[in-house]
């Protein structure tokens, strides 16, 4: 129907005037979640509403996958983020994420810490448990106050209580 149209109202649809079927649909797979059905509508096409439409699926996957604790499929639909030049700070904290959990950061400590450092509420938690786990609870103690001044979460109220009961293991208030 949308070709029976004359050249202007076409336009009016769609700026190029020429409708992408395998396109619209995988725009629609990804609206009612079907990620995978998209991929595989959007694979072999290139343009850039293409590469935007694949990130955005890219980033829900991956987020799914670290949710779901597979890491090796988050490493995959991260990196392939990455290569689509669309990966924001936090797509690239969630692949510092993954690649920690299948152990294959190179240097974690300062990973972790840069993204802390960039006032991302989980990386500044995820940066303190892992100080916390290297035995380093002083330093670590600094990051979860960071994290219990940045929120206002439940989570927030069960560091406060960890906070005080070190501190009053390490006999510092």
């Amino acid at each position: 129907e949308f070709n029976n149209l004359d050249m202007d109202a076409r336009r009016k649809i769609v700026s190029k005037g020429s409708l992408d079927i395998s396109f619209e649909l995988a725009y629609v797979y990804y609206e009612t979640g079907n990620y995978e059905g998209a991929l595989s509508l959007l694979s072999g096409k290139g343009g850039t509403e293409t590469r935007n439409l694949e990130a955005a699926i890219r980033r829900k996957l991956g987020f799914q996958a670290l949710k779901s604790h597979k890491y090796e499929s988050a490493l995959e639909n991260y990196n392939r983020l990455n290569s689509l030049s669309s990966a924001s700070v936090s797509d690239q904290y969630n692949f510092a994420i993954a690649k920690l959990m299948t152990n294959k950061l190179s240097n974690p400590k300062e990973t972790l810490e840069k993204y802390a450092n960039q006032k991302i509420p989980e990386a500044v938690l995820n940066y303190a448990i892992y100080l916390d786990e290297a035995g380093e609870g002083a330093k670590a103690t600094q990051y979860y106050e960071k994290y219990v001044s940045m929120t206002t979460s439940r989570k927030s109220e069960e560091i406060r209580r960890m906070i005080a009961s070190k501190q009053r293991v390490w006999g510092s208030e």
